[in-house]
């Protein structure tokens, strides 16, 4: 029961998605309108403003880290602390507050992992910061679909993977394999409305 209290809290505060909640208090516009349609971070970094698109980052991580922090204070641990932090990811990508339109999860990930194995978080922070830099001036990206930034999220989180898989914790391997699947999930479902766009466009 104490499990399923928590899992329901950190979906919760997953689900007031703080892009949205921003864009709509700053522009009083819907930012899953904008750029690429993502409540996250990222879009507002692009589409609004980088000085909120980093705070609205921060905020996201935040959730996670204080999320677990809570949990793992009140005896929770293992698999049920790991299904703490994927439940504010996922609260993250489908809120329930607003219509499960929400972002694609890095960012609550990143609290996750900040919090399991703060310095691999850092690592992984500066890494994406440093190929941003670099991508943006080359003008390389990893796929046509994606930008600088999305290409660095994108190596970013398999570096992450693949250390977890080798090194990880059993509480971090389980929250990754749950982030993992829910970003999937997500990205499944943009596949899947860009495909159907362009099947109506032609």
């Amino acid at each position: 029961m104490a499990m399923l209290f928590w899992m329901c809290a950190a979906y919760l505060l997953g689900s007031a998605n703080t892009a949205t909640i921003v864009c709509r208090a700053l522009k009083g516009v819907d930012i899953t309108t904008l750029g690429d349609g993502n409540a996250g971070a990222t879009n507002v970094f692009r589409s609004i403003s980088p000085v909120w698109g980093v705070a609205v980052g921060l905020t996201d991580v935040s959730k996670t880290w204080i999320m677990l922090w809570l949990a793992a204070h009140k005896g929770l641990s293992g698999a049920s602390l790991a299904l703490v932090g994927a439940s504010v990811a996922a609260g993250h990508v489908y809120p329930i507050l607003f219509r499960l339109k929400g972002g694609t999860g890095l960012a609550s990930s990143l609290g996750g992992l900040l919090y399991f194995n703060p310095l691999l978080a850092v690592e992984v922070f500066v890494i994406a910061v440093l190929l941003t830099i670099l991508w943006e001036h080359t003008g390389f990206t990893i796929h046509h679909r994606f930008d600088a930034l999305s290409s660095a999220e994108s190596i970013a989180f398999v570096i992450v993977l693949i250390y977890t898989a080798l090194w990880g914790t059993l509480e971090l391997r389980a929250f990754m394999i749950l982030c993992t699947a829910i970003i999937a999930l997500r990205r499944r479902h943009e596949a899947s409305s860009l495909t159907t766009k362009l099947m109506g466009g032609g």
